[in-house]
């Protein structure tokens, strides 16, 4: 009797620990380099399958149109998961399954929240990388001109963060790297954690 009363109990246990996961109800579209991404949806519905809050940017360099969200996780341990929103302005319609804007691939901003706090130190490495304060938050930022293009990096409150934010139209204006990290730091501003 003993025995049929361990076995219930670990069984119930068992089943509750598994119920406590956070258990994505996407379709999975890939699998690839150790993660797991599942299929593109609203961004309202991506921080409704998340357990974990997602504080979004308020400010965007351009009108917001079109955006979307994807859910990622790590093949080898699902409970380390994080959110990719694609922002693209106004009248740009998205193609699901390029991931690209379907008229305009030339102005979008990315931003990826990682429930778990992600490893800067591959980034902090990087050449092209350094170090700014916007106001008490180190950040990692870097510009690339050819493209033009800027990449934020930081860590906060156990979550790691990204922006990333690509405009070839400002190509022909020959923007600085100073004009990018501003545009940087309103949008990083702009988050209510």
């Amino acid at each position: 009797m003993k025995r049929t009363i361990k076995v219930i109990y670990f069984a119930a246990l068992l089943i509750i620990l598994s119920a406590c996961q956070n258990q994505i109800d996407l379709e999975v579209e890939r699998e690839q380099d150790g993660l797991r991404f599942y299929e593109d949806i609203s961004i309202d519905e991506a921080l409704d399958q998340l357990d974990y809050d997602v504080p979004l940017p308020t400010t965007l360099p351009f009108e917001q149109g079109d955006s979307r969200a994807q859910i990622y996780e790590h093949i080898d341990n699902p409970d380390r998961q994080g959110v990719k929103v694609r922002y693209v302005k106004e009248g740009v319609e998205l193609d699901y399954s390029s991931k690209r804007p379907m008229d305009d691939i030339f102005q979008y901003l990315d931003y990826t929240v990682a429930g778990y706090e992600t490893g800067l130190k591959s980034i902090k490495e990087h050449e092209d990388v350094e170090k700014v304060m916007f106001g008490d938050q180190e950040v990692y930022f870097s510009y690339s001109p050819s493209i033009p293009a800027a990449s934020l990096h930081w860590a906060r409150d156990g979550k790691g963060y990204s922006l990333s934010y690509f405009n070839a139209y400002a190509r022909e204006e020959d923007p600085t790297k100073e004009q990018f990290e501003e545009i940087m730091r309103e949008v990083y501003q702009s988050i209510e954690y």
